[in-house]
C-alpha cells in the first residue's frame, strides 16, 4: 500500500468509517498489492468493528493460514469469541497474541474482562497491572483496576486508580465509577454497624424530619432520596431466565417507601406537630 493509500485508511479509522476501511483492504487483496496477510487481518478488524463478524472471522482465518504469527488477527479473534460469550476461546487466542506480543494492551485489558467475568479478581488486577507496565495513563485500564478493587472491598486502592484515571481524562464514567465505590464502602461499612447504632441512625434522620426547621429537614430529605436513586439504579438484582440475565430494581420499591415516610413526615406530620405544640401557648 502507498503512503497516500496508508494515510487515507488511517483517516478513515480515524473518522470511524469502518465499512470504507474495510473495502480499501478487500480492493488491495483483490489487487494482490502488498502484505497479503496483514491486509486480510487489518480487513477483519475493520469488520468486526461495525458487527461483521462472520465476515471478520473468515478474514482473520485467512490471515492466520498465510502468516500464524499475526498477533492483531489472533486478537480480532478473541474480540469474535468474547463477543459470543466463548470465554474459554476468548481466552486461547487473546494469549497467543500476547505470545506474539507481550505488550498487547487491548488483549490485557480483554483477559482482565474475561478473568473479572469468572470472578479469578487476582488474575485479572494480574492483568491491568502488566497492561499498566505499557500504557500507564491508560484510563480505561485504571477504571477497570478500580472496579476489580471495589469487587474485592480494596476501597483505597480503588480510589487510588480513580485519581490516577481522573489525572489522563476525566469522564462521566469515572465520575460513575466514583460513585459506586463510595457508595459499595458505604453499605458494606452499614453492614458492618450493630442493629442498635443503624437504629439511632434512622431515628435521628427522621426526628431531623419531625422537629429540624425547613432549612435542615428538607435537604436531609433530598439526600436521603438521591442516595436510594443511586442504589436503585446501581445495585439492581440480576435475575437469570432460559439463560438470560435481567436487571429488577427490586430496591425501587424500598426506597420509594422510605422517601415517602420521610417526605409525609416533613410536609404532613411536621406542620401539624408544630400547631399541636403551639396551641398550648
Amino acid at each position: 500500500m502507498s503512503n497516500e493509500h496508508l494515510g487515507r485508511v488511517k483517516e478513515l479509522e480515524k473518522q470511524g468509517k469502518f465499512a470504507l476501511v474495510a473495502e480499501e483492504y478487500k480492493r488491495r487483496v483483490k489487487l494482490g498489492i502488498g502484505d497479503q496477510a496483514d491486509a486480510h487481518q487489518k480487513r477483519g478488524r475493520a469488520l468486526a468493528r461495525i458487527g461483521r463478524y462472520n465476515e471478520a472471522f473468515d478474514e482473520c482465518q485467512k490471515a492466520l493460514a498465510l502468516d500464524s504469527d499475526l498477533h492483531l488477527a489472533h486478537g480480532v479473534l478473541g474480540d469474535i469469541y468474547l463477543q459470543r460469550a466463548q470465554y474459554d476461546l476468548a481466552e486461547e487466542e487473546y494469549l497467543t497474541a500476547l505470545r506474539i506480543k507481550p505488550e498487547d494492551v487491548a488483549s490485557l485489558g480483554n483477559l482482565a474482562h474475561i478473568y473479572s467475568r469468572q470472578e479469578n479478581y487476582e488474575k485479572a488486577i494480574e492483568m491491568c497491572k502488566k497492561g499498566l507496565q505499557y500504557q500507564p495513563q491508560n484510563p480505561k485500564l485504571r477504571m477497570a483496576l478500580a472496579e476489580l478493587y471495589r469487587c474485592q472491598s480494596h476501597f483505597r486502592e480503588a480510589m487510588e486508580q480513580i485519581n490516577e484515571a481522573r489525572k489522563a481524562s476525566f469522564s462521566f464514567r469515572i465520575l460513575f465509577h466514583t460513585v459506586m465505590i463510595l457508595v459499595t464502602a458505604v453499605l458494606q461499612y452499614n453492614e458492618k454497624l450493630n442493629p442498635g447504632i443503624r437504629t439511632g441512625i434512622s431515628a435521628v434522620i427522621y426526628g431531623v424530619a419531625l422537629l429540624a426547621p425547613s432549612f435542615l429537614s428538607i435537604p436531609l430529605g433530598l439526600v436521603v432520596l438521591g442516595f436510594g436513586l443511586v442504589l436503585i439504579f446501581v445495585y439492581p438484582r440480576i435475575y437469570t431466565y432460559k439463560g438470560k440475565e435481567f436487571k429488577v430494581y427490586i430496591l425501587f420499591l424500598l426506597y420509594f417507601l422510605h422517601c415517602a415516610f420521610y417526605w409525609s413526615l416533613v410536609f404532613l406530620l411536621r406542620p401539624r406537630l408544630i400547631a399541636w405544640w403551639l396551641s398550648f401557648d
